[in-house]
């Protein structure tokens, strides 16, 4: 790469795609981190509620539970598992989106800056 000085628009698409990527990377994070919901962890159906029992008091606890009970608490956590996935594909669909953006900015970028087999634009 030559260090002569480069055009701004080189270097603006530069930062635009690395901009793209950088926001990609938040939606992904938004997918991946967890967000606590303070209702499931009341439930005896929420993997964070059970874990946090032993298993004696786990066991003690749904059994006391009527079937109305865990019907209940099934709902809740089929719903709130419901809106959760929602909201990750609604975050995954826009990583994926700024990614489909990103790859071409990247692309001119590289060409702008290497200039591969000695074209130009």
């Amino acid at each position: 790469v030559s260090l002569r000085r480069r055009a701004g628009y080189d270097r603006a698409i530069c930062v635009l795609a690395f901009v793209l990527n950088v926001a990609s990377l938040w939606f992904v994070a938004q997918v991946t981190v967890p967000r606590g919901r303070g209702k499931a962890r009341e439930s005896l159906l929420f993997f964070g509620a059970i874990i946090g029992r032993t298993r004696e008091t786990y066991a003690a606890e749904m059994l006391a539970q009527t079937v109305a009970g865990i019907l209940n608490d099934l709902t809740s956590q089929t719903f709130t598992v419901a809106a959760i996935v929602e909201t990750k594909f609604t975050h995954l669909r826009g990583a994926l989106t700024l990614m489909y953006f990103a790859l071409p900015v990247w692309v001119l970028g590289i060409f702008l800056v290497y200039r591969p087999f000695g074209l130009r634009l």
